[in-house]
């Protein structure tokens, strides 16, 4: 096993929660006003684009990896007072972004 890039995904985590609670601060979570909808697009978007950015420059990682990145995202969201469900659907998008990398090449090796 690898030990080689936690430091990168460590700081992957961070920057995504702070992100996102800079974009959609948790106060706001709770209101169904649209201001606060759009919000939580940007917030979400940034997730995206801060992973797109790790896997510029990172190799593709690895299942340990990727449940690390979550679960340093779940409790640095948690910490800073969201709710479970929106947390759930960071993680989520976490997940399943850092797999895309994956699915990719994996999709253009078998044609």
């Amino acid at each position: 096993m690898s030990w080689s890039g936690l430091k990168e995904l460590n700081a992957l985590a961070k920057r995504i929660c702070d992100d996102f609670a800079v974009n959609y601060p948790p106060a706001i979570q709770d209101e169904k006003k649209p201001h606060a909808r759009k919000q939580l697009v940007v917030a979400l978007l940034s997730v995206e684009q801060n992973i797109g950015r790790f896997l510029e420059s990172n190799p593709e990682p690895g299942v340990f990896k990727r449940a690390k990145c979550a679960n340093e995202v779940k409790w640095g969201l948690k910490d800073k007072g969201f709710n479970e469900q929106l947390v759930d659907a960071v993680i989520n998008k976490v997940v399943f972004g850092l797999s895309r990398s994956a699915a990719k090449r994996k999709a253009k090796s078998a044609t």
